[in-house]
């Protein structure tokens, strides 16, 4: 559930001050554009007579009917069916336990799948070695990190995968996908440590400007990783 203002300013004008002695609260001023109006037509003369229009250039905003309206939206949004990350475990886990359909994946398996939850940073920086204009041994240092991050991340995804892996036919789904989800969060919470550790060792200023958006935003953010929003 979520409630969202529009214009608020402009409706404390209205109620403060009300429709007829409004002070242009949240409303753009737009000032009267027309200097003459026609007044009547001189038939004789075959021509419109014009008088001279009093509010022309007046912004005052009780005199216009283009206003910033005042709005209180109510947003109600449910979900139907189970989310995507306990779909996410179904899809994994069930086949081939209690009977249904399918093959029983392997650990190698789930882990080569689980890896796929936290692209590599490395591996992404370093194919935009042309833009960022990366020297030999800044390349060099980014690879060797990524062979330090690789070890460290692989271990989290062999640990999940190995519990995954080993469940009996009947297993408790809240706790599995509580593994799986805090694996996912361990793993986002690496990466965003890993770079605000090592990037600013390897990169100049201007090249920690010039990194792709994803992980400039993730080395700026603190508390918990919204790893959702990056996995799309």
């Amino acid at each position: 559930i979520s409630l969202a203002f529009a214009n608020p300013l402009g409706g404390l004008d209205q109620l403060l001050h009300g429709a007829d002695h409004l002070r242009g609260w949240g409303t753009a001023a737009y000032p009267d554009p027309v200097l003459y109006r026609p007044n009547g037509f001189e038939s004789g003369a075959e021509r419109f007579k014009y008088v001279i229009n009093p509010r022309f250039g007046n912004t005052q905003p009780s005199n216009t009917l283009l206003r910033t309206p005042f709005r209180v939206t109510l947003d109600i949004s449910l979900e139907v069916g189970r989310p995507l990350p306990q779909q996410q475990l179904n899809r994994w886990i069930h086949p081939g336990r209690g009977g249904r359909k399918g093959p029983k994946l392997s650990a190698k398996e789930l882990e080569r799948r689980y890896a796929r939850s936290v692209p590599n940073p490395y591996s992404d920086i370093l194919e935009q070695s042309d833009s960022l204009l990366l020297s030999r041994d800044q390349a060099e240092a980014l690879a060797k990190a990524d062979t330090a991050y690789q070890q460290q991340i692989d271990s989290i995804w062999t640990n999940v995968s190995e519990y995954l892996a080993a469940l009996p036919d009947n297993f408790n789904s809240a706790d599995a996908l509580k593994r799986q989800e805090d694996a996912v969060e361990a793993g986002w919470e690496l990466t965003r440590n890993d770079l605000k550790t090592t990037l600013p060792q390897i990169l100049n200023p201007i090249q920690l400007k010039l990194l792709p958006g994803m992980w400039t935003d993730l080395m700026k953010m603190t508390g918990k990783v919204p790893f959702r929003y990056f996995n799309g």
